[in-house]
């Protein structure tokens, strides 16, 4: 609607937050207080606040993004949505403001032609697949500023060439389709790309990982605000000690050097390993240290090796160092050991506690105790400040003695890749009382925030105004456990990301529910819900759960469905609570990964009806100790059982029933 003359609203544009006056050659874009044009290849938005979200859709502008050449984001804007650009094939220039705080997910996403991109220091959050496909972008750049705190979706480099990237001191990073930042970044950036991080060498170190999708071979440095951080090994080759060190001595096979000053020293008759000396040992990212893998040989130290000493003057054991060891039981730490390389102690399966307390160790590389499998607890001290990713997957950790206080660990907990710490079924014993990570309380109940999930547990009701207003933001998924009877006011008023709610419940107990949730719950109500107590899982079997949610009980007939991970199953967030699976006659296969990580799972009861065993669907079952796999079971696909730790007895009738079971 035009504005009379003399009307003093019409000399406010939406720049400065009047009323939205279209003029000539310019757009509204619907259900914002953005305009925009097109005007000789430059696309340019005007306005306040965030443009629209696409994630489905396509923006107004779209019908003529095949002619967009540069992109002009006005100062007051501050959040580009999902594909505002995408597609934008000929695009080559972007200039975008102070103002902008975000860019949403596929933001840039196939813009083909961009070569060199520099996004703003006030920008703190880079969402999913933003410059994905983005093929001649070789020059990225985003500035930082030391008091904002920044973050990072996955896949946002996917088919990206960089040689030159530039990023702030980013805090954290998810994963999109289980896919970190750098997921199929081209090889240009690890072989000769320069990389330039503003935050410390451990915030570098949680960043440039394995799951943020840097390849695992890759060696490459990075320039940081301390110092300078390396991964893998670039451009090095493996160490020549040259005269008088040699890896083996000639003269005597139970002595030489693992580093420039470090030697190392094996008594066959304690089977104790003792490095003595001063630096760094060497590292071994591709080959072996001196003392492993003769086989036949009588120094073939590694097969029988129970006990390694590090001496005082060792500041950093390389990679891989001690991995495969798995007769290891006993490691004592110097004083001065301040870095362990990853995979340092990978695969010691013989391993239960570990004292790390007289470091003082500032960071542990990625997949440092995984397959560990009898590792149950751990002392860290209170100097550790970054920790790989996967460092204690495929352990059976349960308790950690932390040298500082829960603040304290919190911190480490919450920094980096440190997701092994997020784990409420770990104890931690810290300075100031125990913790376990995630649980907090609210009025009767329990809550945990883990990877944008929130579980409520217990009995009672989420009282009104509940003071979480942190933990809400960044939850997706709310998880309503069968104990929850009511919602207070505004408890849930600050949950803007909310998008699916699991009730543990009927639809019955649902509407009732329902009815109890108070006033200024919107987000709540306005989610989409899943009923999570029961359903089909394959084309004729179902599944329901127990009101307490312990016995899970799968019946029907016919194959049940296969899941790509425990992620898919529709029962996996009620996996830490049951304790008895129930398979009723008539169901033939049991899915793959479908009981995968099902802890405290401790009785299985199998129908005669069953011919297949899936692929890893009681992996990770650590309380299961016995199993009875019926007659009619030909197949038990590979690692159907793998990393149930404590399985002692399979038990296959006899009778010959078993004639033909593959496994």
């Amino acid at each position: 609607m035009e504005a009379e003359d003399g009307n003093e609203e019409n000399e406010a544009g939406p720049e400065d937050g009047g009323a939205a006056v279209i003029e000539e050659g310019w757009n509204q874009e619907e259900g914002t207080d953005i305009q925009w044009k097109l005007e000789n290849g430059t696309l340019t938005l005007r306005g306040t606040g965030a443009t629209g979200e696409y994630p489905k859709t396509l923006p107004p502008w779209n019908d003529q993004i095949a002619n967009v050449t540069s992109v002009v984001i006005g100062e007051n804007i501050t959040a580009l949505g999902a594909r505002v650009f995408i597609n934008a094939k000929k695009l080559t220039s972007i200039t975008l403001p102070e103002s902008l705080t975000a860019i949403g997910d596929g933001a840039f996403r196939n813009c083909a032609s961009l070569e060199a991109v520099t996004i703003p220091r006030g920008v703190t959050k880079l969402g999913n697949v933003s410059f994905m496909g983005c093929s001649k972008l070789k020059e990225f750049t985003w500035e930082n500023d030391q008091n904002k705190t920044y973050a990072v979706g996955g896949q946002i480099f996917d088919g990206v060439p960089l040689e030159n990237l530039k990023l702030p001191a980013v805090a954290t990073f998810t994963l999109y389709k289980e896919k970190g930042l750098f997921y199929k970044c081209t090889d240009s950036l690890w072989k000769t790309g320069t990389i330039t991080f503003a935050g410390t060498i451990a915030q570098c170190e949680a960043l440039f990982t394995e799951e943020a999708g840097v390849p695992a071979d890759a060696g490459f440095r990075v320039t940081c605000s301390d110092g300078s951080y390396t991964f893998g090994d670039p451009g090095a080759e493996e160490p020549d000690p040259g005269e008088n060190h040699d890896p083996v001595n000639p003269n005597n096979p139970y002595t030489g050097y693992v580093g420039d000053d470090i030697t190392w020293t094996y008594d066959p008759d304690t089977k104790t390993l003792t490095l003595e000396g001063t630096g760094e040992t060497y590292t071994y990212p591709s080959s072996i240290p001196p003392w492993y893998n003769k086989k036949g040989d009588e120094s073939d130290f590694q097969v029988n090796l129970t006990k390694v000493v590090v001496g005082e003057g060792i500041t950093k054991l390389g990679d891989r160092l001690f991995i495969n060891a798995k007769k290891l039981t006993d490691v004592t730490f110097p004083s001065t050991l301040t870095e362990i390389a990853q995979k340092a102690f990978m695969n010691c399966t013989s391993l239960v506690a570990l004292d790390m307390s007289a470091a003082p160790l500032e960071i542990l590389g990625g997949n440092m105790f995984n397959g560990c499998s009898k590792l149950e607890s751990v002392t860290f001290p209170n100097t550790l400040a970054a920790l790989g990713s996967s460092s204690f997957a495929k352990t059976n950790l349960a308790e950690i003695t932390y040298m500082g206080t829960i603040d304290q660990y919190k911190a480490l907990a919450d920094s980096g890749r440190a997701d092994d710490l997020k784990n409420d079924t770990i104890l931690v014993h810290c300075t100031d009382g125990n913790y376990i990570y995630g649980k907090n309380v609210i009025g009767e109940l329990t809550y945990t925030v883990i990877n944008g999930v929130m579980t409520l547990s217990g009995t009672g009701a989420v009282p009104a105004g509940a003071s979480w207003v942190r933990e809400a933001y960044g939850v997706h998924t709310l998880v309503l456990r069968s104990g929850v009877t009511a919602v207070g006011e505004n408890a849930f008023r600050d949950f803007g990301s909310l998008k699916e709610v699991y009730f543990v419940g009927d639809e019955t107990a649902w509407e009732a529910f329902q009815e109890q949730v108070q006033a200024g719950n919107d987000p709540l109500l306005d989610a989409a819900v899943t009923l999570a107590v029961s359903g089909d899982c394959g084309e004729a079997a179902a599944w329901s759960l127990s009101e307490d949610e312990t016995v899970l009980t799968i019946s029907g007939s016919g194959p049940m469905a296969d899941y790509r991970s425990a992620k898919e199953a529709p029962w996996r967030y009620s996996a830490d609570a049951v304790t008895t699976l129930r398979v009723e006659s008539g169901v033939t296969t049991l899915g793959d990964y479908a009981f995968q990580n099902f802890r405290n799972l401790r009785d299985v009861r199998l129908p005669a009806s069953l011919e297949r065993v899936g692929t890893y669907t009681f992996t990770g079952c650590y309380a299961l100790t016995e199993i009875h796999i019926p007659e009619g079971v030909r197949i038990i696909a590979a690692k159907a059982f793998s990393d149930a730790k404590n399985l002692k007895a399979v038990y296959l009738p006899g009778g010959g029933g078993h004639e033909g079971l593959q496994l």
